[in-house]
């Protein structure tokens, strides 16, 4: 993976851990990000609690703007705020130095 120069931190909490259109929007939203001019990856897992913390990571703030105003992305981000989500929080930081073992 190119170096990333930025990290989005996506928190959240689900109101139903089995929510089928939750799953398929999350399923298109990661296809359709893998296309993403900036996009260099993406970690992420979800606690049985729904509580879930998504990482992905850019190569500029451009990127990820262009990102969050994608149509279907845009969509996808409504259906999130009215239905799915309890709450979520959503951090975008400089990357200062990284190093790894």
């Amino acid at each position: 993976m190119k170096q990333a120069r930025f990290v989005v931190i996506f928190l959240s909490t689900l109101n139903d851990l089995n929510d089928m259109k939750y799953q398929k929007w999350s399923e298109e939203m990661h296809r359709l990000v893998q296309d993403q001019p900036g996009f260099l990856g993406m970690e992420s897992f979800r606690k049985v609690t729904g509580e879930g913390v998504t990482l992905s990571y850019w190569d500029s703030k451009r990127a990820i703007e262009a990102w969050k105003n994608n149509s279907r992305h845009r969509i996808a981000q409504q259906y999130g705020k009215n239905i799915s989500y309890k709450k979520y929080t959503i951090r975008i930081c400089e990357i200062q130095k990284e190093y790894s073992f």
